[in-house]
C-alpha cells in the first residue's frame, strides 16, 4: 500500500498511525486430474498505517469441472486488499494437457510443464507420471511428485499468527493443527491404483483413485487447491476453496465496512481482528480511521 496516501487520508479523517497486519489469500485452483494449486498467500505489517478506504475483494475457489479427460479446470480467483493482490491458484493438469501457473502452480498430470508459483505468493505443481498426478504447490512448499504407487501430495501451506486457532475455529477459516493455523495448501494428485497423495496443510484437498474416483474440494476460506479427479462422465471433479482476507489493528480504530461484506471480528488483547470471508462484487471497500 501507498504510506503517501496513508498520510494524506489521515488529514482527512485526522487518524493517528496504526500497526496493521494483514493476511490476504486467494482462491485455490479447481478441476483437474492432478492437484490444483494453493490461492496465492501474502502477510505482512504495516507500521506506519494511518487508515483511508480501500478495496477488498475475496476470490473464489476454482470451479469444478464436467471431465478431467476433455479440458482444463479453472484457476482460483484473486483476493484483493487496497494495493495487495493475492493471485488465484492454478489448476492441476488433465489427460494430456499442462497444468496452470497460479499464486501456486498446479500439479503435473504427466506430459507437460508443471505450473509455475509466483515467487513470494506461492510454488509450483509436483511432476506425474502416467496414472498418477504431481501434487499441487502450497505457498510452504512445492507439490510433491507423482509415483507409480502414490500419487503427489499437495504442497503444505504456511502458519499465520495474524489470529489464534480458537479464533479460526470459531470463524471457519484456515486449517488448525494443534496451536497453528495454516492457509494456502495444495491438492493432492489422482491415482489409478494406490494411494492417493494428501492434502497440503492449508485446506488442500485429497486426491482420488480409480477410474472415477472424485478427489476432495479445497477447504473454504482457507485458498486450499482441490484434490485430483478422474472423471469422464461420473460427475464433476473437486473444486477450490476461497480465499479470505485478515487484518489486526489496536482497538480503538473505527472499521467499517460497504454494505457486500461478510465479516467477523473479535477482540485479542488490544488488537482487533477482522476476518473478511466473502464479498458480493468487486467493488466493496472498508474504511480505517
Amino acid at each position: 500500500m501507498d504510506f503517501t496516501k496513508y498520510n494524506r487520508m489521515s488529514a482527512v479523517f485526522g487518524a493517528s498511525p496504526f500497526a496493521l497486519d494483514y493476511l490476504v489469500v486467494a482462491g485455490g485452483g479447481g478441476g483437474g486430474f492432478a492437484g490444483s494449486g494453493a490461492g496465492g498467500m501474502l502477510t505482512g505489517n504495516l507500521p506506519g498505517f494511518s487508515g483511508g478506504t480501500y478495496a477488498v475483494t475475496i476470490g473464489a475457489g476454482g470451479a469444478a469441472v464436467s471431465s478431467t479427460n476433455t479440458g482444463p479446470g479453472n484457476n482460483g480467483v484473486n483476493s484483493v486488499f487496497g494495493s495487495f493482490v493475492a493471485t488465484g491458484g492454478g489448476y492441476g493438469g488433465f489427460a494430456g494437457g499442462s497444468a496452470a501457473l497460479g499464486g501456486s502452480g498446479g500439479g503435473q498430470e504427466r506430459s507437460g510443464p508443471v505450473g509455475a508459483g509466483i515467487p513470494g505468493q506461492g510454488n509450483s505443481g509436483g511432476t506425474g507420471v502416467l496414472n498418477s498426478g504431481g501434487g499441487g504447490g502450497g505457498k510452504g512448499a512445492v507439490g510433491g511428485n507423482g509415483i507409480t504407487s502414490v500419487s503427489g501430495d499437495g504442497g503444505v501451506g504456511a502458519v499465520s499468527t495474524i489470529l489464534t486457532a480458537t479464533q479460526a475455529t470459531t470463524a471457519s477459516v484456515g486449517e488448525v493443527s494443534g496451536s497453528d493455523v495454516y492457509f494456502a495448501g495444495g491438492g493432492a494428485g489422482w491415482l489409478y491404483s494406490g494411494t492417493p497423495g494428501a492434502g497440503g496443510l492449508g485446506g488442500g484437498g485429497d486426491g482420488a483413485s480409480g477410474t472415477a474416483g472424485h478427489g476432495t474440494n479445497g477447504k473454504a476460506n482457507s485458498g486450499g487447491g482441490s484434490g485430483g479427479s478422474e472423471t469422464t462422465s461420473s460427475g464433476p471433479s473437486a473444486s477450490g476453496g476461497s480465499g479470505v482476507v485478515i487484518f489486526s489493528l489496536p482497538t480503538q480504530a473505527i472499521v467499517t465496512f460497504s454494505a457486500g461484506v461478510t465479516e467477523t471480528h473479535s477482540v485479542f488483547g488490544l488488537h482487533t481482528v477482522y476476518i473478511v470471508t466473502a464479498t458480493s462484487t468487486d467493488s466493496e471497500t472498508v474504511t480505517i480511521l
